[in-house]
């Protein structure tokens, strides 16, 4: 088994050695995980569909998972000092703000083994995941259509 995919959007429990070893089983939660790296990477990078910061994440884009890792952890301590969004997504930073602050709090409990986030379920992080989406919501009104409505406020 070996993964053939970017790093740039890959989840952080997945930028190890054992991962491209075929050592660790991908789980829903690194899906998930993977799907909220692309916010950022999208909504700093890209004005009216064209990506004019190429600079700007560089440091995702590369093969060498090790350092992808350490410039992701970084962003984690930094993005909400350090970063601001196109135009075109001031108003969609604040749902990459919430989903980032879960990544981040879940990344720090795992590395400190604080509780056994790989035992999550599916449907626990599925519901996680709508849970910081719907507080998101609560500044960006039209993200109220798609949130399930099990997980409406």
């Amino acid at each position: 088994f070996a993964p053939n995919v970017s790093s740039g959007e890959e989840a952080l429990d997945l930028l190890t050695e054992e991962y491209w070893k075929g050592e660790i089983e991908r789980l829903y939660r690194h899906d998930n995980e993977s799907m909220i790296w692309i916010l950022p990477w999208v909504f700093l990078r890209f004005e009216g569909g064209e990506e004019i910061n190429e600079d700007m994440l560089s440091d995702w884009a590369t093969g060498d998972y090790t350092k992808c890792v350490g410039a992701k952890r970084y962003f984690l301590s930094e993005y909400q000092k350090k970063y601001s969004p196109t135009a075109s997504y001031t108003a969609e930073w604040k749902l990459a703000l919430q989903l980032l602050d879960w990544v981040e709090i879940e990344d720090w409990s795992r590395r400190h083994e604080l509780k056994g986030a790989e035992e999550y379920t599916m449907e626990e992080v599925y519901e996680a995941f709508w849970k910081n989406v719907n507080i998101a919501a609560q500044d960006v009104d039209y993200l109220h259509e798609f949130i399930p409505s099990e997980f409406r406020k």
